[in-house]
């Protein structure tokens, strides 16, 4: 079998596991492993497609026909940072952020949610959707629906359509929430994620009024707190720096308003509360306050020399 045809096998296959998975949790496992490995090996398709040597991890010169050819040398294929590394050294576009997204639910299927595994499957099978279309589409020139069984292609757009409308009512659900600050508006629409998953389906339960709300995972049923929510998707929006821990700069500090770590610095705001530091410039001398010294109107550096007078 080639590529393609072991690649479309293996999402069939994951799709029949799925359709089992209710009745016998292990399936789900089988799913999910199976539909990942399926579009590992239409990704090595499209490389095939150049040169069936660019699916194996070493390459090797070879001068035997007169002419520089790099060809196998041994029988390991490309995993998945080898792909990504191959992909973009060939300059085509693909979605390896939501691959890599897949890859957890797979894990989180493997190691966490093996008894409940309808809504996480739903969401694997909803990316999986998104990433199959782009592959045929865009380096097949194909569709999925031309290789794929069709009960198994249906089943998986029907999922992604129910995982679709399921994110749009979460997402209605939080946007609804009033007193929301303006500068988190579209982030709370549109990051917010469970802590416990990392899912996108994180509804309101109770509550109308922001920060006192409940929220709750559709996907895996855990209750959020707000505030946790929101300074851990701040924080992975924000990321630090390389090296911040060494040299400082920091891109997430403690807001000196609510005590919240949502103080994005790139920003000059605090995007749980809303407010900006209270102090911008030093009384005295003019200096930029930083977000430490917000307690009152003179920068540290002068209140220690008011401290000596």
């Amino acid at each position: 079998m080639s590529l393609l045809e072991n690649g479309t096998a293996s999402i069939e296959l994951g799709v029949e596991d799925y359709k089992l998975a209710t009745i016998n949790a292990n399936r789900a496992v089988s799913a999910a492993r199976n539909i990942y490995a399926g579009i590992l090996l239409l990704l090595k398709h499209c490389l095939a497609e150049v040169s069936e040597s660019l699916v194996f991890q070493r390459l090797k010169p070879d001068l035997s026909t007169g002419t520089l050819e790099w060809v196998p040398d041994g029988k390991k294929t490309v995993d998945f940072i080898q792909i990504r590394e191959r992909w973009k050294q060939l300059g085509w576009g693909f979605d390896f952020a939501l691959l890599e997204k897949i890859q957890r639910e797979r894990n989180a299927i493997e190691h966490w949610h093996s008894e409940t595994p309808t809504e996480s499957l739903r969401e694997l099978l909803a990316d999986s959707f998104q990433l199959i279309v782009a592959i045929f589409r865009d380096h097949l020139e194909s569709t999925p629906a031309a290789h794929l069984a069709p009960d198994a292609w249906e089943t998986i757009a029907q999922e992604a359509k129910i995982q679709a409308e399921l994110a749009e009512a979460c997402r209605a659900s939080r946007k609804a929430v009033q007193a929301v600050p303006e500068p988190l508006e579209d982030f709370w629409e549109d990051e917010v994620q469970c802590l416990e998953c990392g899912s996108e389906l994180l509804r309101v339960d109770s509550g109308t009024q922001f920060p006192d709300i409940i929220i709750v995972c559709d996907r895996c049923g855990e209750n959020n707190d707000v505030v946790d929510v929101i300074e851990v998707c701040v924080g992975a929006a924000y990321p630090d720096p390389p090296r911040a821990w060494r040299d400082g700069g920091q891109s997430v500090d403690k807001c000196p308003n609510c005590d919240v770590n949502a103080y994005v610095l790139e920003l000059d705001v605090c995007l749980f509360c809303g407010e900006t530091r209270p102090y911008d410039r030093c009384a005295m001398c003019g200096a930029t306050m930083e977000l430490d010294e917000q307690d009152g109107e003179f920068c540290s550096y002068c209140s220690n020399l008011g401290w000596r007078d």
